[in-house]
């Protein structure tokens, strides 16, 4: 049986630098010097017979290996397959799930459970980035309960239960999730993305930035970046603001675009992309709502979607 492999973070039955294994080593080292010479000199030098060393440096030991399990908790990698569990906060998921968006190459599946939420670190956002070429052979993010979300059937709050769940920062308010130039071949299924403002005390201008950020004049990609940013899929998702408010009649909305997209081969299927129209949480000022953006580039394909 193939055995699991840990990037990112190191193993969980690693501690950092090796430390696990340089302490047993010297636990061993220490044990033979002291046969050989005798507990005599043991005890002149540390004041502890040998049989009272070796129960400090089992104790030691010990401790160091639950700190271990406990303290280096990472998405594991056996095969193609990338297993991003619970660890107890959205924010540690994230810490994990954004290790394993930097490790992964074309062909490998990141898995995420479903009905667990992925947050990334303050001002920071879930990126997708230059892997590689891997348009022919894409790099997917899942829900662990695809099972339940059979293709080709849309998708929406009812299935919520069955999605992995992505939520934006929220400290400046940025996307859950974006290309970086020059990703390409990436298929996101089986997600619900969202942002962190549960209670319209602030918004998210946009959730999904597809190929409209790069290096060039106004934070823009070039046209090289913009070209070569290329084949990604959202399949099955389910995009929304986190809080949908009525306040004195009117609707107040926590985010105000939805997927915001450019580039040649972009794909949105089977998928609900819905909520954004409103004002400006506390304002009376409309947001600039939009479902769905598309800017230069193209061909892409927008098939059985419910967009508002």
């Amino acid at each position: 049986m193939e055995q699991p492999v840990y990037r990112g973070r190191q193993s969980r039955n690693e501690l950092p630098g090796g430390a696990m294994r340089r302490l047993l080593l010297w636990c061993r080292t220490m044990k033979t010097f002291s046969a050989r010479s005798g507990s005599g000199m043991i005890q002149t030098a540390s004041g502890y017979g040998q049989t009272t060393f070796v129960r400090y440096c089992l104790v030691a030991v010990l401790l160091c290996a639950f700190g271990a399990v406990h303290a280096e908790a990472a998405c594991s990698h056996v095969g193609p397959l990338w297993t991003c569990t619970d660890q107890g906060s959205p924010s540690a998921n994230g810490a994990d799930f954004t290790a394993a968006l930097a490790a992964a190459i074309c062909g490998e599946t990141i898995q995420l459970t479903a009905g667990v939420a992925f947050q990334p670190s303050a001002s920071a956002v879930f990126t997708l980035r230059d892997a590689g070429d891997c348009s022919a052979n894409p790099i997917i993010i899942e829900s662990s309960a695809m099972g339940s979300l059979p293709s080709g059937t849309r998708v929406g709050a009812a299935q919520i239960t069955s999605l992995a769940k992505l939520i934006g920062e929220s400290v400046a308010g940025l996307p859950a999730v974006r290309t970086a130039p020059g990703a390409r071949g990436r298929i996101l299924r089986g997600l619900e993305i969202t942002d962190p403002y549960t209670t319209c005390s602030a918004y998210t201008n946009t959730l999904v930035d597809i190929d409209v950020t790069g290096s060039g004049a106004g934070g823009y990609p070039t046209y090289a970046e913009l070209i070569g940013t290329h084949h990604i899929t959202l399949d099955r998702v389910y995009v929304h603001p986190a809080c949908i408010a009525v306040n004195g009649g009117e609707t107040h909305v926590s985010a105000q675009i939805g997927i915001n997209v450019a580039g040649p081969n972009f794909t949105l299927s089977h998928s609900t992309v819905s909520g954004f129209a409103g004002y400006y949480p506390g304002t009376t000022t409309t947001t600039n709502s939009y479902g769905l953006t598309y800017g230069a580039g193209g061909p892409a394909t927008i098939i059985n979607n419910d967009i508002q």
